[in-house]
């Protein structure tokens, strides 16, 4: 498991608890006060706004650039609040 790495945060090993399609329950084993600051955010953030699977298998080795190791092959990605309005996604939030 990756940790996440953004806006200058890198937060390791995150749990999370979904109770009727909205998130309940947080906790992370490092870096858990930057989770929770940005999880206050907004009220859109306490939904999924999307998730991929990673399909390139020519990526040898986690970079810490969130755009490029979310497609490491064999890997599932989770996106908390905004979805992409293309896909269908409603929900609206200042993160992604």
């Amino acid at each position: 498991m990756f940790p996440i790495v953004t806006e200058g945060g890198e937060v390791h090993d995150i749990r999370l608890r979904f109770e009727a399609g909205r998130r309940v329950d947080d906790a992370a084993g490092r870096n858990e006060r930057f989770l929770l600051d940005t999880f206050d955010t907004d009220e859109g953030v306490r939904r999924l706004g999307g998730f991929a699977f990673g399909t390139n298998f020519g990526i040898q080795r986690f970079s810490k650039n969130i755009l490029f190791d979310e497609k490491i092959g064999g890997t599932v990605n989770m996106a908390i609040g905004a979805g992409y309005p293309d896909t269908g996604s409603k929900n609206e939030s200042t993160v992604h």
